[in-house]
């Protein structure tokens, strides 16, 4: 199951997962789709569900760009990050991960799962090294793709003990800044629109026969 978060500019306060469904709003999204959650119900499972989780992966789900010409930069390092190269905008993402924590907590009580969001490594998906458009000097455009680990599902971490979860138990995944804002070179991070988290679960669940 996975649940997806937008994360606004400047945020400090603490982020819940697993609480909406497709059609509800969820944190930064305004109507849920498939893309975003599929959990069945909002916060837990149907009754007579259960779960084993064995794995959680942290996904950032933009895919980048940034072009460059000789009047500046411009697209998705310099608007999106609000960062004017490349590099800035790759540290800012350096500082996010070592600054967001991750909590998982069932029925309100301990966490069973707490980390950085870069100890849960994503595992696969697409991979865009560099690309150039043109090689002329005054023009050219950098892709790239920002990703939470290795691009393989060898990559991922299992828990040492999976976490069960039963029919109609509540449970939520936390995103959390104990810094408060996400401090860099002394001051807030301020990226321009945001940016996004999706949580997965990995592992077994039981659904009731018919």
């Amino acid at each position: 199951m996975w649940s997806r978060a937008r994360i606004e500019a400047a945020t400090a306060g603490d982020i819940s997962l697993f609480q909406y469904q497709e059609g509800q709003a969820g944190p930064g999204i305004a109507n849920a789709t498939a893309i975003d959650t599929n959990m069945p119900a909002a916060g837990n499972l149907p009754a007579m569900h259960e779960m084993l989780i064995y794995s959680f992966q942290i996904i950032p789900d933009e895919i980048l760009n940034a072009a460059s010409t000789t009047g500046g930069f411009s697209g998705g390092a310099a608007d999106w990050m609000g960062e004017t190269s490349v590099i800035a905008a790759m540290q800012k993402w350096n500082t996010i991960y070592a600054s967001t924590l991750f909590q998982f907590r069932i029925e309100q009580s301990k966490n069973y799962v707490e980390g950085r969001i870069d100890h849960f490594p994503a595992g696969g998906g697409p991979h865009i090294e560099h690309t150039d458009a043109t090689t002329a000097s005054d023009s050219y455009d950098v892709n790239y793709i920002h990703t939470n680990g290795i691009q393989s599902w060898e990559a991922t971490r299992r828990l040492a003990m999976p976490v069960y979860i039963g029919g109609l138990e509540t449970f939520r995944g936390i995103i959390r800044f104990p810094r408060g804002q996400l401090d860099f070179d002394g001051g807030p991070i301020d990226w321009t629109q945001g940016f996004g988290l999706t949580v997965r679960m990995t592992g077994p669940r039981r659904r009731p026969s018919l």
